[in-house]
């Protein structure tokens, strides 16, 4: 329990510290995703994206958006979802005792030092990757799978160790290569040896005095994953690193065990300390000494991550907050809208509808549809707006001057009709011209 309330701590108090879904409107990469997700859970339809007439991109919130989780859910999720998997892999350590056969020690050495410093100031690792890419969260499927493979087959140990090494392989090819430069056969030496500071020496002396069935075959399968995409095969290190640190957490729960009790033997000349027990003493000295030292520890991602997360604890204003609620529930799901670059991708991840452009977002041939984006803004009739479907306009702060409008009034005499107008005037939605 201490343990569990420790990694509650460490991480939750980031993801409460977030004002909004991180690197939302922020990060290109993290608003496309949600733009995609809450579109396809809008509207059902997993074919479209949220560039009218484009296909989604392929991601995690994409597939868990055909699940008809609602919009405002799809957007926390990459947010909240490290957090609970971090806790969820401890549990399942801890509830598998014959996959871990020092749960408990197992489990807390998870909870404390999930991550190496190196990997976390390099953006990867299991808590150092999900929030920029959440694709990373996948890596915690193969954990799962492994453990209740290796939990299940200890009769069959060369059995368990295929599927293990099995598993991970293919979920790794599975998740595709990542958008990130490969470290080449070096850097994945790096990975598996000096990136995982004192644990390695740990590791291997638990390997060394018979580590288990599980840790030996996460090591295995971590490893071979990280080696293969170092030699340019296409798949996700995330998934071997995740395995290979859980892999070094278990072969070192032996030798932690041994150094407790040294540790514990050393204390009891003191009469004060020897009531406690050798075993309690010594455990306690440990982690007094290494827990506040561990990476988790001294997690700051508003600090490794940039700008990004850094941007990512401003919350949204209040303003386009009130628009985007209306467009949710006020307009057709399939409704599609124009709006200027700084306001589109909003209107896609937050309201859930699609824009005829997001030139900030996505690129998709683009002269039919600029003429397009001028036709509706004219009150003029074009052809792409009537097959795109296109319905609405959203002006926004800053839209007039950039569209050369000079108000409500103005649209109006094109044939614009003004559906709905926030407080304050930041933000207005307007009917297309009848076409």
């Amino acid at each position: 329990m201490a343990g569990l309330g420790f990694g509650a701590a460490a991480v939750g108090f980031w993801v409460l510290a977030l004002g909004r879904p991180y690197g939302l409107l922020i990060d290109p990469a993290s608003t496309r995703a949600a733009a995609d997700a809450a579109v396809i859970a809008a509207t059902g339809d997993e074919r479209q994206g949220f560039v009218v007439g484009s296909p989604p991109a392929a991601g995690i919130q994409a597939r868990l958006a055909t699940l008809g989780l609602e919009p405002p859910l799809l957007l926390l999720l990459p947010t909240v979802l490290p957090f609970m998997a971090y806790l969820a892999v401890a549990l399942l350590i801890a509830l598998l005792p014959s996959a871990a056969p020092r749960p408990a020690l197992a489990a807390g050495l998870w909870l404390a030092f999930p991550s190496s410093e190196l990997e976390m100031l390099r953006g990867e690792g299991f808590l150092g990757a999900p929030w920029h890419r959440p694709e990373a969260l996948a890596s915690f499927a193969p954990v799962v799978g492994a453990l209740l493979v290796l939990s299940r087959a200890r009769r069959y140990p060369w059995l368990a160790l295929s599927g293990a090494v099995a598993l991970a392989v293919a979920w790794a090819a599975l998740l595709g290569r990542p958008a990130t430069p490969e470290r080449g056969l070096v850097g994945a030496l790096l990975t598996l040896t000096l990136d995982q500071g004192p644990f390695l020496l740990l590791g291997a002396w638990g390997v060394s005095r018979g580590a288990g069935l599980a840790a030996g075959s996460l090591l295995m399968a971590g490893s071979l994953v990280v080696v293969a995409r170092a030699v340019s095969l296409p798949l996700d290190p995330w998934c071997g690193q995740t395995l290979y640190r859980l892999g070094l957490m278990l072969a070192s729960c032996g030798p932690i065990e041994e150094l407790e009790r040294r540790v514990g033997t050393a204390t009891q000349a003191f009469p004060s300390l020897a009531r406690f027990g050798a075993a309690r003493v010594g455990r306690a000295m440990l982690v007094a000494v290494t827990v506040p030292a561990s990476a988790l520890t001294w997690w700051n991602p508003i600090q490794m991550d940039g700008p990004v997360a850094e941007r990512s604890v401003e919350p949204l204003s209040p303003p386009l907050l009130e628009a985007m609620e209306w467009i949710r529930t006020r307009t057709d799901a399939r409704a599609v809208f124009v709006a200027s670059p700084e306001y589109a991708p909003a209107v896609a991840a937050v309201a859930g509808r699609r824009v005829l452009r997001a030139p900030t977002l996505a690129q998709p041939p683009d002269t039919v549809r600029r003429r397009a984006q001028a036709a509706a803004l004219e009150g003029r009739s074009d052809s792409a707006l009537t097959r795109l479907g296109v319905g609405h306009l959203l002006i926004g702060p800053g839209d007039g001057a950039r569209w050369g409008i000079a108000g409500d009034d103005e649209l109006e005499r094109r044939g614009l009709r003004r559906l709905f107008r926030g407080a304050g005037g930041h933000f207005s939605v307007h009917a297309l011209a009848a076409r």
